[in-house]
Order: C-alpha cells, then structure tokens, then sequence
C-alpha cells in the first residue's frame, strides 16, 4: 500500500524501468513479461486494470496513456532509488502515521519484526548449544554423533 497517489505514480514508472535499467530491454514496452504496455497501448486486458493509474494523468483514455508513456519516459535516466525499498512490516510505502492509519481500519496490531544481526544470533546459539561459530558459517554440514 503506498501513502499518497503521487508516490504510487513514482513506484508505477520505477517498476516499468527496471527491465531498461537492468539492460533486459531498451524501453520498458519491450520486455514481455511487464504490464507496461498495457498502461500505454489501447485496448484491454483482463490481468492489468490500469483505470486507477491512468486517470492520474487524464479522464481521457487515449490522452491519460500518452501521458503515462512520457511520465515514464522522463524517468529513464533515473537509478536505484532506495526510498522505494523502504517498506515498513513488508507492505507499507509511507510514514509510520499512514501505517498505523491503515492498521486501525484494517482492525490490526502490529506485528513485530526483530533486527537481529546474523553474527548475534549466531553467537547465542554457539553458546547455548556448546557449538562452534564456524560450524554455523562453513559450507558443509558437520554432525556431532550422540547429540
């Protein structure tokens, strides 16, 4: 869920671009498994519903596509945004308000999510299972017989 419609837009076009960033493709209409085209083509499709997106830009189908296709293709030179990989509990795009907004009509606590550092967790289980730190790093499974 994004917190504003201007955010969604951004994500929208991120997400298309990424096949041309990544060198899959040299425009985003050209990488076959993306919705894009959808969005800028006319005609309909029964897995895309682009009405939402496109009525950002216009209430005229034929004006909201052209829109949306020069909408993306002025964020072709952009890179690695990292604010779009900011998710909060892994489905949020927005401040802590949207969230805990969302949450209260969704009737929902929240979950909790532990930044455990691997290297801590590790240490723990060394300690309370008497096991080698390497053990839990290396490649191959060593066994202690009797355990």
């Amino acid at each position: 869920m994004c917190d504003k419609d201007s955010y969604f837009l951004e994500l929208s076009a991120y997400i298309h671009l990424n096949p041309v960033r990544a060198g899959l493709a040299k425009r985003p209409q050209q990488y076959p498994w993306s919705s894009y085209r959808f969005y800028v083509r006319e005609g309909k499709d029964t897995l895309v519903d682009g009405d939402f997106l496109l009525t950002q830009f216009c209430n005229k189908n034929k004006l909201a596509r052209r829109a949306y296709g020069r909408f993306v293709g002025s964020r072709i030179s952009q890179g690695h945004r990292k604010d779009f990989y900011e998710l909060r509990d892994q489905r949020f795009l927005g401040t802590e308000e949207f969230v805990e907004d969302v949450r209260r009509d969704l009737n929902e606590r929240p979950s909790f999510v532990y930044d455990i550092p691997i290297q801590d967790i590790v240490s723990e289980a060394s300690s309370a299972f008497n096991i080698s730190k390497d053990l839990f790093y290396g490649t191959r499974r060593h066994r202690q017989r009797g355990h």
